[in-house]
């Protein structure tokens, strides 16, 4: 298969991905949890398929683009797990004339432009922040969520969902473990802080129960304790990365995606070979150590085995991968060579690799 790669190829493995696919949908169904992945990482017509096989039905988004690709491609429950943009209300309303479709709300603005733009009955979220700081309505502020629910009219409120997204920035599983903690007792207070407001609302206002959401990755691979939560939305977990690695959410085994990089020059007294394969390609996050990426051997049959030591990218440009190696490693490439490198951000990989090159199953 490695014979007729020419450019920049994204594999994915399958047996990979089917096992981590089937391990957080057997997490969800131990804890009694509905299992809504996220899409934004694999963003593959066939990879969604292998979801809806493990029994998912629902899925979450992260664009009405992505939401118009997935409804193109046969689901038809689908919550764009992003704050409405009031500028797509319209082309929301209409995707939700051939889909069940919800969204995220965080502003009573918004709100109110979509009980007057949309007359149909369009259910939502409304995001929380509970930590993290990037967007949602702080769990404090009651007042803004009670106006959030009545300037909406006649769209029903589902639940809520919090992202918590400051568990990628853990030095440990116990980090994780505590901010996951105090998540789960912010929302326990935040309930029964709202048991009474809610009371007095409408049926046409609420959808009962109220459902709890939260979606972030490192959380929903380690921790056993989903007390109030009523639904995971993780995406990153279906490939995982050297991230999650680091975090203690998987193991460089459970890393199902790997980007073929075709060697392009080597300086072997340097101690560097050079690739095509850049910031394009692999997105800018680094690790703690300042690389890009981990290097792998790869099989003539597309498949990979562990990172070799001491072989990382070190230095990126636009379509330009910079690789400091053993000398050993070394002393065996030669342009047209192919590379493994194991991504620091699967998801930076992925959308890059849709825009400038293409993906093999292997």
């Amino acid at each position: 298969m490695l014979k007729t790669i020419t450019s920049p190829t994204l594999l994915i493995s399958k047996p990979k991905t089917l096992r981590n696919i089937e391990r957080m949908a057997a997490r969800a169904k131990r804890h009694k949890l509905a299992f809504r992945p996220h899409f934004k990482t694999h963003q593959s017509r066939s990879v969604g398929e292998w979801f809806r096989s493990a029994g998912v039905d629902e899925i979450s988004v992260t664009s009405l683009r992505m939401a118009k690709e997935c409804v193109g491609f046969g689901w038809s429950d689908v919550i764009i797990a992003m704050p409405v943009n009031p500028r797509e209300l319209a082309a929301i309303g209409a995707l939700s004339e051939t889909a069940s479709i919800s969204v995220f709300l965080t502003d009573p603005g918004t709100a109110e432009a979509m009980k007057d733009e949309l007359r149909s009955p369009l259910p939502y979220f409304i995001e929380l922040n509970a930590g993290y700081g990037r967007t949602g309505v702080p769990t404090t502020d009651l007042d803004v969520i009670v106006a959030i629910i009545k300037a909406a009219g006649h769209h029903p409120c589902r639940g809520f969902y919090v992202h918590s997204g400051h568990t990628y920035d853990a030095a440990s599983q116990e980090d994780i473990g505590q901010i996951h903690t105090e998540l789960l007792s912010e929302l326990s207070t935040f309930r029964t802080a709202t048991a009474t407001m809610f009371a007095g609302l409408s049926g046409e206002e609420l959808i009962e129960p109220l459902e709890y959401a939260i979606g972030d990755t490192p959380a929903c691979s380690t921790q056993e304790n989903f007390a109030g939560i009523t639904s995971i939305g993780p995406g990153n977990f279906v490939y995982y990365d050297l991230v999650q690695t680091g975090l203690g959410a998987c193991t460089t085994a459970d890393i199902a995606v790997c980007l073929a990089a075709p060697v392009v020059q080597v300086f072997p007294e340097q101690g560097k070979a050079v690739v095509h394969a850049g910031w394009v390609q692999l997105g800018k996050d680094q690790l703690a150590d300042g690389t890009y990426g981990r290097l792998v051997r790869l099989n003539a049959d597309g498949s990979w085995g562990a990172p070799t030591p001491n072989a990382a990218v070190v230095k990126l440009s636009q379509e330009h991968g910079t690789l400091s190696l053993p000398s050993a490693e070394l002393e065996q490439l030669k342009p047209g060579d192919l590379v493994g490198i194991l991504p620091v951000h699967a998801c930076a990989l992925v959308h890059g690799m849709r825009a400038v090159g293409e993906e093999r199953v292997v």
